[in-house]
């Protein structure tokens, strides 16, 4: 995949990465969660490159892309900052994967993409009113996470700790994404301040009430995934979100938190090409008509 850097409107540098193939179907477009990078969707890219193209980003903050004030770590600057990448790069026709902060994201996307097609959407354990424990448990997992670490194999470790359903192979893969070398050892990449910032319950609803509005335009196919050990997205809620779709179907995924994609990747990666030869097809039948 190549690495590339695109200044957002105010400066804040971006970091994708983009593996271009030549495919009728539209370019997958990954969007992490909270407190992650784009590494955490590097075992889906692995499995959907003999297919399509794929673009990860790091949202700002995250990753290899650049901080910038707290007061800027809002949906609607990371929705902006997408479409210039997209427009950027000029992708005509994409496919939205989102996950947690990254499905609420890529639902904004859809009604926000004025020149590209969006021609599929999966929302990874999203929903428009998570519960507020699980909230607070990823916020103080990230809280507990910034620290020196004297090695990726460290790192990794303590990921298996927090999340018996990784497994080494996954933990090591992610802890080799997340850390950056510092004096003395390793630390995350993921700027401190977002641990800090606490969303009041006004921007919550209006996040929610977001949601709510944006499933509605989403008339592609779509994809609305959750795990089965999931604490932030029921079953219900799931189930809720697909009825507001009118091209939708839920999966909820066996051995399978909150992390859909790192927790059971072979699962989620079978949904995810599924829908790729799925969008494929149709490409390759209009194209015909």
């Amino acid at each position: 995949m190549k690495d590339i850097f695109i200044n957002a409107s105010d400066g804040t540098v971006l970091h994708a990465r983009f593996l271009r193939r030549s495919s009728p179907g539209p370019v997958f477009v990954l969007i992490h969660g909270y407190g992650d990078g784009g590494y955490v969707w590097d075992s889906s890219c692995d499995a959907l490159s003999d297919l399509c193209s794929t673009l990860t980003l790091d949202l700002r903050g995250h990753g290899d892309s650049g901080r910038s004030e707290p007061t800027r770590y809002h949906v609607d600057t990371h929705v902006a900052d997408i479409v210039r990448v997209i427009r950027t790069l000029d992708l005509r026709r994409v496919a939205l994967i989102g996950h947690s902060l990254g499905g609420l994201i890529a639902a904004a996307l859809v009604e926000t993409l004025k020149f590209t097609a969006v021609e599929g959407v999966v929302l990874v354990d999203v929903c428009p009113n998570p519960s507020t424990d699980a909230r607070a448990a990823v916020a103080y997992y990230l809280r507990r996470s910034l620290r020196r670490y004297e090695s990726v194999d460290e790192y990794s470790e303590w990921l298996m700790q927090c999340r018996p359903l990784l497994s080494a192979e996954q933990a090591r893969r992610l802890a080799a994404g997340a850390l950056r070398r510092c004096d003395g050892g390793f630390e995350l990449k993921v700027d401190p301040a977002l641990a800090e910032k606490n969303s009041s319950e006004a921007e919550l609803e209006i996040e929610g009430r977001w949601m709510r509005d944006s499933l509605r335009s989403i008339h592609c196919p779509a994809l609305v995934v959750r795990g089965t050990g999931s604490a932030f997205v029921s079953e219900e809620a799931a189930r809720q979100m697909t009825g507001v779709l009118p091209n939708a179907k839920s999966v909820s995924v066996p051995n399978a938190g909150h992390s859909v994609m790192s927790d059971n990747p072979v699962f989620f990666n079978t949904l995810v090409r599924d829908l790729a030869r799925r969008l494929i097809r149709a490409a390759v039948a209009s194209v015909q008509i």
